[in-house]
């Protein structure tokens, strides 16, 4: 049970990229998750369109895709939490399953564990962040969902994987039990660390939001445009024209009228969600990435970068502190620090070079997928001896 791209965030793309290599490994692998969506633009609303293929990359590998949808979710959370749990129960019956493992979604994580608890099949929940667990900005994040509540709905989990110490150490402290850390992953493969002469800019991947510190990217960069010829290049979902003119109820109205006119001069881009494909060439031309976020969990952003050879500028949460080991990968600063990343962007543009391909290669090698799905083979075999 998970949500795969698009849209094209960290847990989807790493979830997809999971279940192939179950496949691959020869697993008998079957996915429940939302209809394949294309993203529209109305006014200033994102809207998820339904698409006429439903993962066609998938089935045509011979993965069986149970399809789903989700807008009642919003509306009538009860009632679409019933209809979800007996389309689940459909799908276990018709899979077979020994075994269901779900990325956790806040809408969809009561029907799932329901589901599992009728049917008595084992459960693996990965939690892929700390949204919900830990309040940000006096608040929690999204959904009905509070901490006390997926607490106590890990509690009924066979297992929960984390993918921090982090969040190992919170579920430790709060009397979450059964858990085994299990990193996300990306596939080596796909990404060159080979320097460039002609990287120079900053690029910042996420969504349009406070969580993701987008704000805060921007006003580090404006505080020293003047001193730098980078551009900064802002990829990730409503991050567009439209959408950034919306940025005003976070960002301060003095900041805001000098990132107008640095996106007028063509020194902030604006380039909405990308496909991984396009994104990394993003990742071959530009030299720092800025992540300064609230809470992250383990962010494939990082790694892809690192496995670029750029220099990440990040917050120290969540995972960051792991992947960013040493002062050639990047710097850590603290979240909300704006001086501070500041600097710290100054330093990774007036740097020639950083850890060597060796050492970058050591790094992410203990997050690439291959090694990660095995893990995750691993543990439903733990759960399920006779698969």
């Amino acid at each position: 049970m998970c949500n795969l791209p698009p849209p094209y965030g960290g847990a989807e793309v790493f979830a997809k990229h999971l279940v192939l290599q179950l496949h691959s490994a020869s697993a008998s692998v079957a996915v429940v998750t939302h209809r394949s969506f294309e993203i529209e633009q109305a006014g200033r609303v994102l809207q998820y369109c339904h698409k006429v293929s439903d993962h066609a990359d998938l089935t045509d590998r011979g993965i069986a895709v149970h399809p789903l949808f989700r807008t009642a979710l919003r509306s009538n959370p009860q009632s679409a939490t019933l209809a979800l749990r007996a389309l689940l129960l459909e799908a276990i019956a018709a899979e077979r399953a020994e075994a269901v493992h779900c990325h956790f979604t806040i809408g969809c994580a009561e029907a799932v564990v329901d589901a599992c608890e009728l049917a008595d099949v084992p459960l693996v929940m990965t939690l892929h962040g700390m949204t919900n667990l830990v309040p940000v900005q006096g608040s929690f994040v999204c959904g009905p969902l509070t901490a006390d509540r997926i607490i106590a709905l890990l509690n009924r989990c066979t297992r929960i994987v984390v993918v921090s110490d982090e969040m190992l150490d919170y579920c430790r402290r709060n009397g979450v039990q059964r858990l085994r850390r299990i990193p996300a992953g990306i596939d080596m493969q796909s990404y060159s660390s080979a320097n460039s002469k002609e990287r120079r800019d900053v690029l910042y991947v996420g969504k349009l939001n406070r969580i993701k510190g987008l704000a805060q990217t921007v006003t580090a960069f404006v505080r020293i445009a003047d001193q730098i010829t980078a551009r900064l290049r802002l990829v990730g979902r409503g991050i567009d024209s439209e959408g950034f003119a919306d940025t005003g109820f976070f960002l301060e109205p003095a900041i805001l009228e000098q990132a107008r006119g640095l996106i007028s001069e063509g020194r902030i881009q604006l380039f909405g969600e990308l496909a991984p494909d396009r994104l990394r060439l993003f990742y071959a031309s530009c030299r720092a990435l800025a992540l300064p976020s609230m809470t992250e969990g383990c962010p494939l952003v990082a790694l892809e970068a690192v496995a670029s050879g750029m220099v990440v500028v990040a917050s120290r949460v969540g995972s960051l502190p792991e992947i960013i080991c040493s002062e050639g990968l990047g710097y850590l600063v603290a979240p909300n620090d704006v001086e501070a990343l500041s600097r710290a962007l100054l330093r990774s543009l007036g740097e020639n070079g950083g850890e060597s391909y060796a050492a970058r290669r050591r790094v992410v090698e203990r997050y690439d997928i291959s090694g990660i799905a095995q893990s995750y083979h691993d543990l439903f075999h733990e759960l399920c001896p006779r698969a």
